[in-house]
Formats: C-alpha cells, structure tokens, sequence
C-alpha cells in the first residue's frame, strides 16, 4: 500500500537524551539557509515542514496562517474526485501531511503533546529536534517560558542589520512584480517610501530586537541562548560554533583526487562563479554524473540570493 509509510504515532514523549532547538530571527536573516545546511546532518532532525508556526498560532499571534492552513485543507479535499486508480494520489498525499500538520493545534491549557508528537514523526536516532520558525521571534516571555519547557531547549537567535535586512525584504518583494531591469532600483525606493509613509517601517515586530532579547532572557537561562548576526552567518567559525553548542560533530579537512571521485556529490565555489557543481573528474563521473540534489539546492539558494542583492557590489570589467 503507498500510504502505509505514511502512519503517525500520537501521544509521543520528548525523550530524555534529545536536544531540542529552536531557531528565531527576523525575515531576511538567512533561516532558511541554516535550515538547509543543518538538515544534512545525521545527527539533527527535522519535521517535512521548516516553519511549523505553533506557538506563534496558539498565542494568537499568527491566526491568518492557521486559516490559510485550514482553507488549503478545504481546497484539497474540493479537488478529490469519484475517479476509481490514481487519479487522487498526489491530492491525498498533501491532505495527509498538511492534515498530520493541523494537528499539532489539537491540544489546549499549556498540553503539547499534539506537538512534540508531530516533531517526533519519523525521529530515529538523532540527537538533536529542531523547529525553525523565525515567526516565533514576536512572542513575550511566556511563549518562550513553554517552548524552553521542551527538551530543555535551547535556542538560537539570528540577527541581521536592520537597515540591510529591510532592503533584501524590499527587493524581494518588489522582484516578485517582475519589474525590467532599468526600473527595479526606482521601484525599490518607491516601496521604501510608502512604508515610511505608511508608518509601517517601525511597527514590525520581528524587527525589535531589543524586545525579542529581553523577553527570551527573561524566560530562558543565558547559557540556552545563542545569538548569531547574519554578517558572519556564512563563515566557516559560525558553523563550528552552532555545532559544538548543539553537541553535532563537524570538521573540516584536506580532500584528496581519489576521495573526491568517489564522493556523492562534489561542487566549487568562487566570488565570480559562486557555486559551481562539478560532475567529473579527470573524465570520470561523479556518482551519477549529474548535478546532485545538495549541490543544486545550495546553487540555487546562492543565486537567489544573488538577484535580492544580498552582499552584492557590481564589477565593471
């Protein structure tokens, strides 16, 4: 049966000698790069989902999300059809997971075990659960008193300058109008002014730092804190720090010709070229001899990252 795989255990306890994570930040500060890298490791689990926005929705903070979440749900099952085969199959299988979702909101009175179940699916051995959710950086002191209240988590707080992060937020949006090259600077600043117009700059929550600081520490011992600036995000001391707070072995190391041919997966990087898959060597193929999954994700996010303009100065040649 396709679907057998797909069962789901309620009622799961935290385990003792897991570490549970939680990662905060404002838009724009480079979670979902970090959710990408550290779900490679063997030693971290993560849900199907990157944000599963729970304490947010249960301390009213994002109900808009928990209704769209409820109106895919309706969508989907308005799609299903009376057709006998497999016609169905790819709209029951996002009904089963978006379904599995919803019910982490089924428990009330501080009860997270809907929750914890959900994080626990399909955990094996790993030693460290995590939830990405940036979202949950707008909560107060007693969202956090809970989510501390998990697997004795520890969190991390990624922070970005606030003036950078906006601009990346601008351009993203207005990249998403499809806007000609020769208008898109002058689009931007249109966007920027409206907002300050508009008042809308100072009221973003997930842009006070300060308050999302004093919170966390009010509820959360200084030592489950760990606090990372999007600046040095990308360098290779930050990624040793996340690891040896988390426990999770990590290295780097001297590759010799014969390793790299016998490697899953091999890519370059540059500043000119950024990230350059490499498929062959010495005229012998890398695995399969195509791009692998890890490298294309990783070029991708790079050159997403690249047309938002993050850390991005034009060379004229």
């Amino acid at each position: 049966m396709k679907h057998a795989e797909r069962s789901f255990v309620k009622d799961k306890q935290f385990p003792d000698d897991v570490q549970m994570l939680f990662c905060i930040g404002a838009q724009k500060a480079g979670t979902t790069w970090l959710f990408h890298l550290l779900r490679e490791s063997k030693h971290i689990h993560f849900t199907k989902n990157k944000e599963l926005h729970y304490f947010d929705v249960i301390y009213g903070k994002a109900k808009q999300l928990h209704e769209v979440r409820i109106n895919a749900v309706k969508m989907l099952a308005h799609k299903l059809g009376n057709e006998i085969g497999a016609y169905n199959d790819n709209h029951l299988d996002a009904l089963i997971d978006l379904s599995q979702l919803l019910r982490i909101y089924s428990n009330h009175d501080g009860n997270h075990q809907a929750y914890v179940s959900y994080l626990l699916n399909d955990h094996s051995d790993q030693d460290v659960i995590a939830d990405i959710t940036p979202a949950y950086a707008i909560l107060d002191r007693a969202g956090f008193t809970e989510m501390g209240r998990i697997g004795c988590a520890k969190f991390i707080f990624i922070l970005r300058d606030p003036v950078d992060r906006m601009w990346s937020q601008i351009r993203m949006a207005v990249g998403s109008q499809n806007h000609q090259a020769e208008s898109f600077q002058r689009a931007c600043e249109q966007r920027a002014r409206h907002l300050i117009a508009n008042n809308r700059l100072a009221n973003i929550e997930r842009g006070n730092y300060q308050r999302t600081i004093e919170e966390l520490e009010s509820a959360i011992p200084l030592n489950r804190i760990k606090y990372i600036f999007y600046e040095n995000l990308f360098s290779e001391n930050t990624i040793f720090d996340i690891c040896e707070e988390l426990e999770v072995r990590c290295h780097a190391q001297v590759v010799t010709v014969d390793k790299l041919k016998t490697a899953d997966e091999v890519f370059i990087t540059s500043t000119a070229g950024g990230v350059m898959p490499v498929t062959r060597i010495d005229k012998r193929p890398i695995a399969s001899g195509n791009i692998g999954p890890l490298s294309k994700q990783i070029m991708d996010a790079y050159w997403q990252m690249h047309n938002e303009g993050k850390h991005r100065d034009p060379v004229k040649y």
